[in-house]
């Protein structure tokens, strides 16, 4: 599926995706501290692509009836917040076109079927509901590699907040 979907793409996003692949797997002995450019990430909810690289991809990749969707899975690191949830991104993948847009982004508690419509790109609830069901079904219905990933996203939170603390207390050196 993953060669299917690599030759339909133009050179363009092919060389992106795979300069993004190659970047995940040199990054993938280190902690995520190690290379993580703090000056572009704001707030706590990041992609867990952005901070641990392109993991598991094969499990975000699906096909809902003709149609080629990626699945952006987004968590909040913040340590303290206790929500429990994930913002899932669909992109329906457009073979030639450069920049590939959102479908629809949705907010949905783990363990929950249920879910809150964050970006709606002209679908009805329905099709959103048929896309959703199609991955759910891609996964095999087993959501626990979202709550792993959870999980892992708030250690690294939890590790970042250590850093941004033994950053503040250390005085600065001045010559």
């Amino acid at each position: 599926m993953i060669d299917e979907f690599m030759n339909d793409l133009d050179d363009e996003l092919k060389e992106r995706l795979l300069t993004r692949f190659n970047e995940a797997k040199r990054y993938g002995g280190e902690t995520p501290l190690q290379w993580f450019n703090e000056s572009e990430a704001e707030g706590f909810c990041l992609g867990y692509a952005e901070v641990f690289g392109d993991r598991d991809v094969d499990k975000f990749l699906f096909r809902y009836k003709d149609t080629e969707y990626m699945v952006d899975d987004q968590y909040c690191s913040d340590p303290e917040c206790k929500c429990n949830e994930v913002i899932l991104t669909f992109i329906e993948i457009i073979s030639g076109k450069a920049a590939q847009e959102p479908k629809f982004v949705i907010r949905m508690p783990l363990g929950a079927g249920r879910y809150e419509v964050e970006y709606n790109q002209q679908l009805n609830r329905g099709d959103m509901n048929d896309i959703l069901q199609c991955f759910k079904e891609h996964m095999g219905n087993d959501f626990s590699l979202l709550k792993n990933r959870y999980k892992k996203m708030k250690e690294f939170g939890a590790m970042r907040l250590k850093q941004k603390k033994q950053k503040q207390a250390s005085p600065l050196l001045t010559a």
